[in-house]
């Protein structure tokens, strides 16, 4: 599950699909209290930290102190802009020190992200530093573009999104959710998938079935318990409002057709 502690961001990537800004909203510590119970409730196996970029969290450590405290492992899903920052390093080493932690992925790429050198000669400098706390420093290429938040005034991003091969990313856990028993065996089967990203909760508190805390929300983990959660989230249905959910609505190949008789929007 994808934990946003923060819309905040300061890279203002044209294909943003959250929208990131430097004046986003951060998620409050109860909320991600809240949140993170519903993670563990649920039988959930892997927390991304993730946000906008987590490290513009005024308290990015303490958010991660309270995945820590819960007992499940966490990752953290970063651009890398605190890279070379003193006081974000320091923080980000104590991070790397909880129980729990597994790992962190610094992504960047050449195309989209605005301060890609920088990020690059900063990693250079200090990345054994980094990969010996279990970082990774990746650049490869984004592989299923969506016309979500920022994406839909980009043409270069419009462009990759009408060509992408992969559907809407609520797609996979629909699908898997609804052939789910109960929730421990969603996230087990979305684990085996490696689909470590979706659901997703926003810094709000909302609960989305996609990557993006742009998409429709299931309901909110600061009005309803977990069980009247899980039940929202079944009833969510792919709504067809970027061009990934649209080719799944509109396809006539035989998978596409079984995925919606399966979803009941044949």
């Amino acid at each position: 599950m994808l934990l946003q502690i923060t819309n905040c961001c300061r890279m203002a990537c044209p294909h943003c699909l959250d929208d990131a800004n430097p004046y986003a909203p951060h998620m409050t510590e109860d909320t991600c209290r809240k949140a993170v119970a519903f993670a563990k409730e649920s039988g959930d196996y892997l927390l991304i930290v993730s946000g906008g970029e987590p490290t513009e969290h005024p308290k990015f450590f303490d958010m991660c102190r309270i995945v820590s405290q819960s007992g499940l492992r966490f990752s953290i899903c970063s651009n890398g802009m605190w890279l070379g920052d003193p006081k974000k390093e320091w923080a980000m080493e104590k991070v790397a020190k909880l129980n729990g932690f597994c790992g962190g992925q610094i992504y960047s790429n050449p195309k989209w992200y605005r301060l890609h050198n920088q990020t690059v000669a900063k990693w250079k400098e200090n990345g054994s530093k980094w990969e010996a706390m279990h970082f990774v420093f990746d650049t490869t290429d984004i592989r299923g573009m969506k016309d979500i938040g920022r994406a839909k005034s980009c043409p270069e991003a419009l462009k990759e999104a009408e060509n992408s091969k992969y559907h809407n990313s609520c797609l996979t856990s629909c699908l898997t959710l609804v052939q789910s028993p109960n929730s421990q065996e969603f996230f087990r089967l979305m684990f085996m998938q490696q689909r470590f990203c979706t659901p997703m909760v926003d810094f709000k508190g909302d609960i989305h079935m996609s990557e993006s805390c742009l998409c429709p929300s299931c309901g909110n983990v600061n009005k309803l318990p977990s069980d009247l959660l899980w039940l929202e989230m079944r009833k969510f249905r792919p709504c067809g409002g970027c061009l990934g959910g649209r080719r799944y609505l509109t396809e006539q190949d035989p998978k596409m057709v079984a995925a919606r008789r399966l979803l009941g929007q044949a």
